[in-house]
């Protein structure tokens, strides 16, 4: 379609080509730029304030990685060999394997950081592997922007929270008077 808005025509039979071409490019040119092409989607489904978190940068920089040797491999598969039927099965296995690992490989990701966080921690080293493998199965990675509340006096318990990286501010009021009952750092509970 662009292509023929600019002017230019497309031989018969390499529309798929050109679009290939094109994804390929927006893959690797949004990578260039540092603005992966897959965090726009990833934003759709992870909470607003682990848009920032390094790691989910870094993980959609991975999946557009992933996207971009896809999109060029299939290129490179279907410019040079059309009308062979192998190259047409070998792209859609890659774009059904790429479409997996981008919607497995966050969770996966998550999972194994909840893992090595119960496995360094020197409290949570010493439960049973039923307990550690409940905190595991059940655990979610959760950004808290400063200044917000986590549990208030009077709530009754909803969760339980780690200190991953940061700290945790634990106080209360006494009349006017905050009083401060400890700060909770990396690997505190």
């Amino acid at each position: 379609l662009l292509a023929g808005l600019a002017g230019f025509q497309v031989p018969e039979g390499w529309g798929l080509i050109v679009v290939l071409g094109a994804l390929s490019v927006i893959a690797w040119g949004s990578l260039m730029l540092d603005r992966p092409f897959t965090e726009q989607y990833a934003r759709e489904d992870w909470p607003e304030p682990l848009w920032a978190d390094p790691r989910f940068r870094s993980l959609n920089r991975l999946i557009t990685g992933l996207w971009g040797m896809v999109f060029t491999v299939n290129l490179v598969l279907l410019s040079g060999l059309q009308g062979a039927l192998w190259p047409y099965v070998v792209a859609a296995l890659l774009k059904i394997g790429a479409v997996v690992a981008s919607t497995r490989l966050p969770k996966f990701l998550a999972r194994r950081t909840i893992e090595k966080f119960v496995r360094d921690n020197d409290y949570l080293r010493e439960l049973s592997e039923v307990d550690k493998k409940l905190i595991v199965d059940t655990g979610k990675l959760v950004r808290v922007e400063a200044f917000t509340d986590v549990y208030k006096a009077g709530d009754a318990p909803k969760s339980f929270y780690l200190v991953r990286q940061g700290f945790l501010k634990v106080w209360r009021m006494e009349g006017e008077v905050e009083s401060i009952l400890a700060y909770l750092r990396d690997m505190d509970f």
